[in-house]
């Protein structure tokens, strides 16, 4: 997602590769794009965004759609595990 990020903060931030253990890709109800949900047997890999700011949380914030729900998960690393913030779809919501 480099290009959307670019296209939002008119910069792509340092990212790493990431492992989210405990939730699923999924389609959304009454929406054309995937989002994440908690499975416990499922796994997503994806990216950690590092060093944004207050402003590009905002902006952030701003784009992704209101089903979401912000949380504290466990991502695991090359560098180890460590907690980062998900905009993850309630599970009432998922397909």
């Amino acid at each position: 997602f480099p290009e959307v990020m670019n296209a939002l903060l008119l910069r792509v931030p340092t990212h790493a590769s990431a492992t989210l253990r405990g939730y699923g890709r999924w389609f959304v109800k009454d929406r054309v794009y995937p989002g994440i949900a908690e499975d416990p047997s499922h796994f997503v890999d994806g990216v950690v965004w590092r060093g944004l700011t207050d402003h590009d949380r905002l902006v952030l914030d701003a784009f992704e759609d209101d089903i979401y729900e912000e949380r504290a998960v466990m991502i695991e690393t090359a560098d180890g595990q460590m907690t980062a913030e998900a905009y993850v779809v309630p599970n009432d919501r998922r397909m």
